[in-house]
């Protein structure tokens, strides 16, 4: 806690807010780690899927990368998994169909980004950012298909090339974009898959399709198209790859160029009231009673200003004996708490008689209900006390 001179004396300043740190992944063609520091239980993501290649030697421009804005509930020392997708290579990326020679080959897909928790299969990804669709190409005066944009929940369509040369459908939130059709013979391009683009369509004769976008579903690969007659032909190019995120993730389609790449932000909390109850049998002068002890920790690295926890009583009880800041109705007790450093705690007490009719088990559960700041942990806002009333004169606590 800092001070400042007021005229004769000191006033007390609020500590300064802890300064968010931001962690940047870019492309390495392989996973990267990330472990959640201590008092960390919030990460903001903000990924970017892969650009996809263009055709080679003057093919159409590769479909750009999604986006996808986040913000994740983690625990300290929890790794997560890093993805980020390459400009024609790691991410799932599509292959690129093949031509009659590398110089009328389609550009091959781009790698979505993502974050992934537990084993890191594709089943634990937790934001998916859409990688782009490669180029189609051509052959003489004929025009190929653009890659389609990466999503967002959704990717875009490649573009279509000439003769019935198909682009790659576009990868959706629930399946793969469909393979394009194949022109003057050739065949149709593989469809997209969970995590992965499909492969751009040959054209041994011809040009090859572009490769489908990689993504939470990847889109498919372009159509590749044979020669015609008048050795003029253009393939389609692949279809962008879809994003994904839990509710409340923003995304944006066809905004990134290059390699992708995923940013964490995070900042430590601030105050994490830790709430702890115990329970003792007491022998009164006239009635006995169980005393409990209402603790509420701070375990993160700030002072909390102020803290509320309420406990629930069995029905119809109402609590005696209440520490200062408690109150009591029937079935509850609220105790409010002021300013509690970081690393300390603050304990109040409540007494609950005991009559006939508190025979069996007695259960009190305290929760906290209200802090500032705001508690960012909700693992540890709350703790349950059980006795057992074997007689009124005979207690066990737990």
């Amino acid at each position: 806690m800092a001070f400042a001179l007021a005229g004769a004396g000191l006033v007390a300043l609020a500590p300064p807010a802890l300064a968010a740190t931001t962690v940047t992944f870019s492309y390495t063609g392989g996973a990267q780690s990330f472990t959640v520091p201590d008092k960390v239980y919030s990460i903001s993501v903000d990924a970017f899927g892969a650009q996809g290649q263009d055709g080679p030697e003057g093919g159409s421009a590769g479909g750009l990368g999604g986006e996808a804005q986040s913000r994740l509930a983690v625990t300290p020392g929890q790794v997560l998994q890093i993805n980020v997708g390459g400009s024609g290579g790691y991410g799932g990326a599509g292959a690129a169909g093949s031509g009659t020679e590398p110089a009328a080959d389609g550009g091959a897909g781009g790698g979505a980004s993502d974050v992934r928790q537990g084993a890191g299969g594709l089943s634990d990804r937790m934001v998916v950012a859409g990688g782009g669709g490669g180029g189609g190409n051509w052959i003489g005066t004929a025009v190929s298909g653009a890659g389609g944009s990466g999503g967002g929940a959704g990717g875009t369509a490649g573009g279509n090339g000439s003769d019935g040369a198909e682009g790659g459908g576009a990868g959706t939130a629930s399946a793969g974009g469909a393979g394009g059709l194949g022109a003057n013979g050739a065949p149709t391009a593989a469809g997209g898959a969970p995590g992965l683009g499909g492969t751009g369509g040959a054209g041994a004769s011809g040009s090859g399709g572009g490769g489908g976008g990689g993504g939470w579903f990847g889109g498919g690969g372009g159509g590749g198209i044979m020669s015609s007659p008048s050795a003029t032909v253009g393939s389609g190019g692949g279809g962008g790859g879809s994003g994904y995120g839990p509710t409340g993730t923003v995304f944006h389609t066809g905004v990134r160029s290059g390699d992708g790449s995923v940013t964490l932000t995070y900042t430590p909390a601030a105050a994490d009231i830790d709430v702890h109850l115990t329970a003792r049998p007491q022998l009164g002068i006239l009635v006995p009673y169980l005393r409990y002890t209402l603790t509420a920790d701070n375990t993160g690295p700030d002072a909390a200003v102020s803290a509320t926890i309420t406990a629930s009583l069995p029905r119809g009880t109402t609590a005696t004996g209440l520490s200062a800041g408690c109150t009591t109705n029937p079935g509850t007790v609220t105790c409010t708490y002021e300013a509690i450093a970081s690393g300390a705690g603050t304990a109040k007490s409540f007494d609950v008689p005991l009559h006939l009719l508190s025979l069996g088990r007695v259960s009190v559960t305290a929760t906290r209900t209200a802090s500032t700041p705001t508690d960012p942990n909700a693992a540890n806002d709350s703790a349950t006390a059980n006795c057992t009333v074997i007689s009124i004169l005979l207690a066990t606590c737990s």
